[in-house]
C-alpha cells in the first residue's frame, strides 16, 4: 500500500465525507472502493443500482 496525498475540490470532499458517514466507513476506504470499481469498469452508479435491485428483490421475496 502506498500513500497518495490528493487535493479534492470542496464539493467532492463534502460528498466523500457524507458517503463515508452514511456507510460508516473511513473516507479512505470509500475512496479506495470507488477507485477500485472505476478501474474494474464498475461505476458507483451501477453499484448503487445493483444494491437497490437486490434490496427490492429481497423485499419482494419477503412478501411471499
Amino acid at each position: 500500500m502506498r500513500a497518495f496525498p490528493a487535493r479534492l475540490v470542496d464539493d467532492v470532499y463534502d460528498e466523500l465525507k457524507r458517503r463515508s458517514e452514511t456507510e460508516r466507513k473511513s473516507m479512505n476506504a470509500v475512496l479506495n472502493e470507488s477507485l477500485e470499481r472505476h478501474f474494474r469498469g464498475q461505476s458507483d452508479a451501477k453499484a448503487a443500482l445493483l444494491r437497490a435491485l437486490a434490496a427490492l428483490d429481497e423485499s419482494e421475496r419477503s412478501k411471499t
